[in-house]
């Protein structure tokens, strides 16, 4: 994982900024996957905090037991589902 220092001032988990308008914590949109995908509500500047040079994506059986990496292409058909597929906790975005 990498930092983008444009993105945050002195702490990147906590001082976050958009790197085109400055706005701090600004609302976001989200076009399509990837590091680019995140973006400033206000200006449309990407707003990635950090970057990651190795990624990978995993399923899991209903029970959590079991978990498979997939493909890249897998992966790609699976994000643009993302709403509809993870299981994040009722509370959680």
């Amino acid at each position: 994982m990498r930092t983008n220092p444009a993105a945050y001032g002195d702490d990147p988990f906590v001082d976050k900024k958009c790197p085109g308008c400055g706005q701090a914590w600004p609302d976001f949109i989200v076009e399509g996957t990837g590091e680019q995908a995140v973006r400033c509500a206000h200006c449309g500047a990407v707003i990635d905090t950090f970057r990651f040079d190795e990624g990978y994506t995993i399923v899991f059986d209903e029970q959590r037991r079991v978990g498979l990496t997939v493909t890249a292409e897998v992966a790609e058909r699976l994000a643009e589902r993302a709403h509809e597929v993870m299981a994040l906790p009722e509370a959680s975005e």
